[in-house]
């Protein structure tokens, strides 16, 4: 039941964003087009910078409402009368927030790679290949002109960072869902309430960040943080290991706590229309 549930939910995303993909590569295409057509007219300056301005705001907005997608669908599908029908399901709530969580993510996903793809086709020709050629080639400098030992660092590094980075996007999403959990159990202007507390939200993020950095200043005056800066100092490579890791940790905690949260209001604060 899980997987077709999957199924069923990653088909209503190609309904309502594959079109905006396919739109966004039609508009790379054509603006690539026009470059073929290359003069120093006044008309062909206005048709190229408006083609280049809507493949841009096309990859935004791919990027935009794959975010916007996941979240209307997660509200709706859970909490409003849709959900009746959803809960009947011989699934708990904590698969359908992974099924809503790994639908969300490979969309977004998918808009990344559009994206990517449209720069792509709008830069085709004689410049990618020498962006390409001049990429190769500077990679391949600096992993021959280096030791094996710091090679093998920025490997790592470059492992650490996809995985913080795709921990803070389940992170981030989960934000959302919170929010939404947390307002639907408002039995009026549910909508207004989850928009309310995603801006409590952050609004509690801005404050302790700031209560952070006075307090980091103030033991960095008083030299509590000196050892710290000094081993930092002394072992430069092992200090980014140390940062992207507790990044991972911090947004892995965070998801979990986030996820635990959505379960339990799912499980015993639920509030359909």
């Amino acid at each position: 039941m899980v997987k077709k549930l999957l199924k069923y939910e990653l088909v209503s995303y190609m309904r309502i964003l594959l079109p905006i993909d396919v739109i966004l590569l039609i508009i790379a295409a054509v603006a690539r087009i026009i470059q073929f057509f290359e003069s120093d007219t006044v008309a062909y300056g206005i048709i190229f910078w408006s083609s280049l301005i809507a493949v841009f705001v096309g990859i935004m907005a791919c990027m935009f409402m794959s975010v916007i997608v996941a979240i209307i669908r997660f509200y709706k599908n859970l909490f409003t009368a849709e959900g009746y029908l959803t809960f009947t399901l011989p699934i708990t709530p904590a698969q359908h927030i992974l099924i809503k969580l790994l639908g969300a993510i490979i969309f977004q996903l998918i808009a990344i790679f559009t994206a990517l793809l449209a720069l792509v086709i709008l830069s085709a020709g004689d410049v990618l290949i020498e962006v390409i050629k001049a990429a190769v080639y500077l990679i391949s400098r600096f992993f021959n002109s280096v030791p094996a030992e710091i090679a093998a660092h920025v490997v790592l590094y470059g492992i650490e960072m996809l995985i913080l980075t795709a921990v803070s996007a389940v992170f981030t999403m989960l934000v959302y869902y919170t929010c939404i959990s947390i307002g639907q159990m408002a039995r009026k202007n549910r909508v207004f309430m989850a928009v309310l507390t995603f801006f409590g939200y952050y609004l509690l993020v801005q404050i302790l960040s700031t209560v952070l950095m006075v307090v980091f200043t103030v033991l960095e005056l008083a030299g509590v943080l000196e050892p710290i800066f000094t081993f930092f100092q002394n072992h430069t490579f092992a200090s980014f290991h140390i940062i992207f890791c507790t990044g991972i940790a911090v947004n892995a905690g965070m998801s979990a706590l986030l996820f635990f949260i959505n379960k339990k209001i799912i499980t015993k604060k639920l509030n359909l229309e």
